[in-house]
């Protein structure tokens, strides 16, 4: 009846092993209980964690199942922070690009000629001795001109260094936030992961027990 089948079944999968590998299989294994089988089978080089449950193996179908809709929920999490992280730094250098363009004031080419012509007019005048000037009052004069053009030079690159200063601080601190809220979701996705295990070993763990309780009881 029962064993009949059994061997059968056993006859059938050591010819279809043999046609579909090209090896010969003068042998199979079979024993009276389960907890037999297992030793046999580990006997022979089969390691238990990829033998069925039915054969007193870890393996079971729905863990794998759950194996893989876990790790797909750890890649989702992480695709999501790394495609996060991508638009937000595309929409940084976008937004700079525009701030850095919007600065930009086109002029005229004859506008900013005739500007350039009509500074070099005054400073030649500004370095004329006019009639009737002595050539103190001319070196004074003189003078005070060179003291205040580099004023205002001066004075000109201090506020160019000053706003340079507060735009690298801005965009310092905007870093270390962006650095922040990437590390903080890096730390989320490991607790996820890390839960995830936990519960899978767990339940390997449960399940290890119950099938030890049936073996244990059959035998």
């Amino acid at each position: 009846g029962k064993e009949q089948l059994l061997d059968f079944l056993g006859y059938q999968q050591r010819v279809l092993t043999q046609s579909n590998f090209k090896l010969p299989v003068d042998s199979h294994i079979s024993a009276n209980s389960v907890i037999s089988t297992l030793k046999l089978l580990q006997a022979n080089g089969f390691d238990r964690q990829c033998l069925p449950a039915e054969l007193g193996g870890d393996f079971d179908q729905s863990k794998f199942d759950q194996w893989v809709r876990m790790r797909m929920s750890v890649e989702d999490v992480l695709g999501a922070v790394g495609k996060t992280w991508a638009d937000r730094l595309r929409r940084n250098v976008a937004l700079n690009v525009q701030k850095e363009q919007a600065a930009i004031v086109p002029v005229p080419k004859k506008l900013a000629k005739a500007k350039k012509q009509i500074q070099r007019e005054k400073e030649y005048l500004s370095f004329v001795r006019r009639p009737g000037e002595t050539e103190m009052e001319f070196q004074k004069r003189k003078n005070a001109c060179y003291v205040r053009r580099n004023y205002h030079r001066n004075r000109m690159e201090n506020m160019v260094m000053q706003s340079e200063a507060k735009e690298g601080a801005k965009r310092n601190e905007a870093l270390k936030a962006e650095n922040k809220r990437l590390r903080d979701l890096l730390a989320q996705a490991w607790c996820i992961v890390q839960s995830l295990e936990d519960g899978k070993q767990e339940e390997n763990s449960v399940s290890y027990t119950t099938a030890s309780e049936s073996i244990v009881e059959e035998i």
